[in-house]
């Protein structure tokens, strides 16, 4: 765009988002760059021709795009978002473990492998399911409380799909490993080795998904969406 060009008024805005309306655009964070695009190809054609009403110029721009453009629009956002969720969960992950945070990981597995050993069967299991109850309980709560009003933006929805991987990577994993292993768990040395892992991955798992993959989310919210006021408060 430059200078020169004529700037749409707030009635044709409002008519360019009714319009991305009916094309079934339901992310805002979507529609308003899709508004954007829109708005900036009319205000080419009406540089060009001064005489050319809004209308014609919107619809001789629209009139050029293929059939499948809107599904091609969003699903082409979807993989840019979703390529940079999972980008920036594996950045964190390679960066999670730094000095005081390997000391911590390795006391929780040091206490938990202590536990198994001296603990009955009954008891560990016991621990190990309450471990779990608590851990799901914090997972979830933060998506169904947090998450809950802001379903209708794509940055939100491809972080949840980024997440997924991670939840199971190190937790869903380990988890299913752990019920495998249970009935040789107390005989076998290595089986309490791998339940004190399992478990100590779904904890860091559980920390990072109720408070640093939120704040993260929230910081890349601020930066790059702060025009749509998303809060995860």
């Amino acid at each position: 765009m430059n200078n020169n060009q004529a700037q749409l008024d707030s009635s044709e805005i409002q008519f360019l988002m009714d319009y991305t309306e009916k094309h079934n655009i339901v992310y805002k964070d979507v529609q308003l760059e899709l508004v954007d695009h829109l708005a900036s190809a009319v205000e080419d054609i009406r540089s060009e021709d001064k005489e050319i009403t809004f209308n014609r110029a919107l619809y001789d721009y629209t009139g050029t795009l293929p059939v499948d453009f809107y599904y091609r629009f969003i699903e082409n956002k979807s993989k840019i978002l979703t390529s940079f969720w999972r980008r920036k969960f594996g950045k964190y992950i390679l960066r999670f473990f730094t000095i005081p945070r390997c000391f911590v990981t390795i006391l929780i597995f040091l206490l938990y492998y202590r536990l198994f050993f001296i603990l009955s069967s009954d008891h560990y299991l016991m621990l190990y399911a309450i471990s779990l109850i608590a851990m799901l309980f914090s997972i979830f709560k933060y998506q169904n409380y947090k998450l809950r009003n802001i379903t209708n933006y794509l940055v939100i929805e491809t972080y949840r799909n980024g997440s997924s991987l991670f939840f199971i990577m190190f937790f869903w994993i380990p988890s299913f490993f752990v019920g495998q292993i249970y009935q040789h768990s107390l005989e076998n040395k290595t089986g309490v080795i791998l339940y004190s892992a399992g478990a100590t991955a779904m904890i860091i798992y559980t920390y990072a998904s109720s408070i640093v993959f939120p704040k993260m989310l929230q910081d890349d919210l601020n930066k790059k969406y702060a025009h749509l006021n998303i809060s995860l408060a």
